[in-house]
């Protein structure tokens, strides 16, 4: 007879008993070892994969779902990394004759794959020294869970901004369809790591939220019936149209004539280019910009293939330019050397079969549309989520050109414009906006803050008032009556700040910063207990804390909390 290691609690000769590192633990105690256990391998799995791509992702999916086949075993990795050395091996040989593309992506793979498995030896060993005992399939499960549960928030988190764009505009609001659902998730949701499996299952989420019924098979074929309506009529659209950017062979081109072709076709696919000078040009023919993105582009017009020396040029001028990218374009292929230097490198490589595939795919394309700048606006709007407003305006400039009167470019630009502290061209852009559009109300926020930054308070406090008498439906007024409470907090009007905080949680009960601000004015009147129940709120909320509020209010109520 013994006892439990973790409760102490005898353990007959018949009871149920678990065998541990350092032990025995009964049943109960070996289910909570487990559960905790599993957290902190989770825990420390979701940080070994922090900054990972979609490609890591894939090749740690792609060695679980084929374990089995691969050779893995619970306590060593031998034969699956055997497998990987062999698969590597074949793809330098190129053997089965792949594309530029498919072979880089293939290497690239294996590379990630060589990778993870020796980290996951270390993994293992981390573990261990935990005194956890767990075999690689295991960790591998594991591995599969947090990444499902971090491509399901990926979604979630993606739906709700979908929510969002619907819930701004009245027209969808009132009149959602399910074709409508689709349309505006494919037009928000333009980032290349987003494949079609995971806009199917965005969209899936939304018909979810919308309460639109319909199986994963139906949602899939409607999502692939829309998108063959809209090709059609895009092609219906577009019959006779003249197409400006037609690119001609560049087979018969020497050395100078390529250079000059290729300046063409990158200003056609709508880059800033400058051709070096012939000589002293460092590395580089080529200096592309696009959204403030710069890139070095070696040419290499060849009969036989480039080798690693076009590489070595390219980074040396990536560095010299001080550019973000790096690539090389030529007519023929690269040697397997050329190809390991670029993957080391993060050199693009474009090959004779590649750079045809782009010119036949910009030869197909027609003149640029007013959806064109639909589509650029969209971008725009995703970048100012994303805080790069310096993009998202160029963006913006893109979309006006070629659809001037789009009053969401004019709102979101001068959004772009007020957060890079440049309240004057938000007022302006705002402005333009309402002109086009009065109906707009996210106009008369950005309005709003854009006066609010330059003191002009009885300016933001007619645009507020203006959006809560305009708002169709109460749920639409939440943010102007907070805005509005933030002004009249700052102006000592605390009374009508607290009226419209009060109204603004009502609408949005789970907004933290709208109860600290509520907080702020309750302490100035001194009614210290409301103060300190909206502080707690707060910070229930996750807002972060307001120390010197803290401190007043504990020095003014003689209360430590």
């Amino acid at each position: 007879m013994g006892k439990c290691v973790k409760c102490g609690n005898a353990l007959g000769i018949f009871s149920a008993k678990h065998k541990l590192k350092d032990g025995f633990a009964c049943s109960a105690c070996f289910e909570e070892i487990k559960v905790e256990n599993t957290k902190i391998m989770k825990d420390c799995i979701n940080k070994y994969l922090l900054n990972k791509d979609a490609g890591f992702y894939a090749a740690v999916q792609d060695i679980r779902n084929r374990s089995a086949s691969m050779g893995l075993e619970s306590y060593s990795l031998d034969k699956i990394k055997a497998f990987f050395h062999s698969w590597q091996g074949s793809l330098e040989s190129n053997r089965a004759g792949f594309d530029i593309d498919t072979l880089m992506s293939c290497r690239k793979e294996c590379e990630n794959s060589l990778l993870f498995l020796n980290d996951l030896e270390k993994l293992a060993k981390i573990f261990q020294n935990k005194g956890i005992d767990i075999d690689y399939l295991k960790i591998l499960s594991l591995f599969a869970e947090c990444i499902d549960e971090g491509y399901n928030e990926a979604v979630e988190i993606e739906a709700e901004k979908v929510c969002m764009a619907i819930s701004a505009v009245d027209h969808w609001r009132k009149n959602l369809n399910q074709d409508d659902v689709v349309r505006l998730a494919k037009q928000l949701l333009t980032k290349e790591e987003y494949s079609p499996h995971f806009i199917s299952d965005v969209v899936i989420k939304l018909f979810t939220k919308f309460s639109f019924q319909g199986s994963k098979e139906e949602i899939k074929s409607l999502i692939e019936k829309i998108e063959e309506d809209d090709e059609l009529s895009d092609f219906e659209e577009n019959l006779g149209v003249h197409q400006k950017t037609c690119m001609g062979d560049f087979k018969e081109l020497d050395g100078h004539q390529f250079e000059a072709y290729l300046k063409k076709l990158f200003e056609a696919l709508n880059y800033t280019v400058i051709r070096t000078k012939l000589s002293g040009d460092q590395g580089a023919d080529l200096v592309l910009s696009i959204d403030n993105e710069k890139t070095v582009v070696q040419v290499k017009k060849y009969n036989g293939d480039v080798s690693n020396k076009a590489i070595q040029e390219v980074v040396a001028a990536k560095n010299y330019y001080k550019a973000d990218k790096a690539l090389v374009v030529t007519n023929s292929f690269f040697t397997k050397g050329a190809i390991d230097l670029a993957l080391a490198n993060k050199v693009e490589l474009w090959d004779g079969k590649k750079l045809a595939l782009i010119i036949d795919d910009l030869n197909k394309t027609s003149d640029k549309t007013p959806e064109d700048g639909i589509r650029y606006s969209d971008e725009g709007v995703k970048l100012v989520d994303e805080g790069k407003y310096d993009e998202a305006i160029s963006k913006f400039n893109k979309a006006l050109k070629l659809f001037p009167n789009f009053v969401v470019s004019y709102c979101y630009r001068g959004l772009a414009y007020l957060k890079k502290g440049e309240a004057d061209k938000a007022i302006a852009d705002s402005n333009k906006a309402i002109e086009i559009d009065s109906n707009f109300l996210l106009t008369l926020l950005v309005r709003g803050d854009a006066f609010t930054a330059k003191g002009e308070y009885e300016k933001a406090l007619s645009d507020l008032s203006a959006g809560i008498e305009r708002s169709s439906d109460i749920q639409e007024a939440y943010q102007f009556y907070a805005k509005r409470g933030d002004i009249y907090l700052i102006l000592g009007e605390n009374d009508k700040a607290i009226e419209d905080f009060d109204k603004a949680i009502e609408i949005k009960p789970d907004w933290a910063e709208v109860y600290h601000n509520r907080a702020l004015c309750y302490y100035v009147r001194k009614e210290y207990d409301k103060a300190w129940e909206d502080v707690h709120k707060a910070e229930e909320l996750g807002y972060s804390g307001n120390p010197k509020l803290i401190e007043n209010l504990q020095k003014a109520s003689g209360r430590i909390e």
